[in-house]
C-alpha cells in the first residue's frame, strides 16, 4: 500500500502483468505459446528479455498468433492506459 500512495503522490502509474508466460523457466516455445493462449482483453503478458529466457524468441510468433487469432489488439501500456480507466490495489 505504502507503494501505491507514494507512486500515487509522485504522479506515477503502477503497472502489473495479470498473465505469466512463465518463459523464464524455459518449459518449451509450445508451453510459453500456450500459457498466453488464455490472454484474454486487457491482459498485460509478463514476457522477459534476458539471457536466461531463451525461448521466448521462438515463441513469439505462435504468441502473435494466438493473440491475432482471438481478435485482440496488441497495444503498448502507454496505449492501454490512455484508453481506459483502472484502479489500484494492494497485491495480497
Amino acid at each position: 500500500k505504502r507503494t501505491l500512495n507514494i507512486a500515487e503522490k509522485m504522479g506515477y502509474t503502477v503497472v502489473h502483468w495479470s498473465l505469466d508466460s512463465k518463459d523464464w523457466t524455459n518449459p518449451g516455445v509450445g508451453q510459453i505459446v500456450e500459457n498466453i493462449s488464455k490472454a484474454r482483453k486487457g491482459d498485460i503478458l509478463l514476457l522477459h528479455a534476458s539471457d536466461s529466457a531463451k525461448q521466448t524468441a521462438a515463441a513469439l510468433p505462435g504468441i502473435i498468433d494466438e493473440i491475432q487469432n482471438k481478435n485482440l489488439k496488441m497495444v503498448s501500456v502507454s496505449e492501454m492506459i490512455a484508453n481506459g480507466t483502472a484502479k489500484s490495489a494492494e497485491v495480497k
